[in-house]
């Protein structure tokens, strides 16, 4: 993530600010980077990563757009077939470990649509780490001490961002403040109204604490037991090393956003406006 953020911090030295769909798309491209090389074991600069970045292009899209009905994906399990077998740690190489057959169409195509997905919603919480820089300047001050309590900021700023709803289809009737929910409807548990309320979230103990505390009940941005959320620890640490990166760079200010939207359809995450920005200082 340090090195993939590297392009960023060095368009906003050069043209002075990077900001709205500029920064988005740079974001959604260091999310790209850190994905393919989690998943798949390419790493930046080389040309499997680029051929890797044309075909997913042809497949979906730019990196974070939504996953079309039927992706073109031919090019890109050309690209993951010349990946098969080779050493070293990734998803990929890991498929045979775990007794799938790496061969397997279906398995090569999940993990394609997980790299798309995944890369889409990690950019958009380097975007709410962006924002809350912005908002929270103490935490950049706290990011560059010798220890840094970065999991602590990407803890945060999860309870306040990109955690808003989990769906759950209802097993057996229960009621919920007098009200009956009967078996087999669908169940909006609201996430991030859960990471709001006392006495968990609103009393005096730090966000470490508060966030350590409640994890697995209240407190849930990544889901519940075994529907939660494979990518978390990867999100967590890449966000962090995205934090402490843009906390290091004295030189460039953060601009948080005035506002924020959501995406076109009705479960999309919310996101900072285009008014976010990364700007070189004066």
């Amino acid at each position: 993530t340090v090195a993939a953020a590297g392009p960023l911090l060095g368009r906003v030295r050069t043209d002075g600010e990077v900001a709205g769909a500029a920064l988005r798309g740079a974001l959604a491209d260091a999310a790209q980077t850190v994905c393919l090389a989690a998943l798949f074991g390419v790493r930046d600069g080389t040309d499997e990563h680029r051929r890797f970045v044309d075909a997913l292009a042809a497949a979906v899209g730019p990196p974070g757009s939504a996953l079309p009905r039927r992706p073109a994906l031919d090019p890109a399990r050309a690209v993951v077939a010349g990946l098969l077998g080779r050493p070293g740690p990734s998803v990929l190489s890991g498929v045979a470990d775990g007794g799938l057959d790496p061969d397997d169409p279906v398995v090569i195509d999940n993990l394609l649509i997980v790299q798309a997905l995944g890369t889409a919603n990690l950019a958009g919480l380097f975007a709410w780490v962006v924002h809350h820089l912005g908002i929270e300047a103490g935490w950049r001050d706290a990011l560059v001490t010798p220890e840094p309590p970065a999991d602590t900021f990407v803890a945060e700023v999860l309870r306040h961002a990109q955690s808003e709803y989990l769906y759950r289809r209802v097993e057996s009737e229960i009621v919920v403040d007098g009200f009956r929910v009967p078996k087999g409807w669908w169940l909006r548990v609201g996430v991030w109204e859960s990471h709001h309320e006392p006495p968990a979230f609103l009393g005096p103990d730090p966000a470490a604490a508060r966030c350590g505390a409640a994890a697995g009940r209240d407190y849930a941005p990544f889901g519940l037991d075994r529907h939660a959320c494979s990518g978390a620890g990867l999100s967590t640490t890449s966000a962090a090393a995205l934090a402490t990166t843009l906390a290091a760079a004295t030189d460039v200010e953060v601009i948080a956003a005035h506002d924020v939207v959501r995406g076109f359809r009705h479960w999309s995450h919310w996101r900072p406006d285009d008014s976010l920005a990364l700007r070189r200082r004066a």
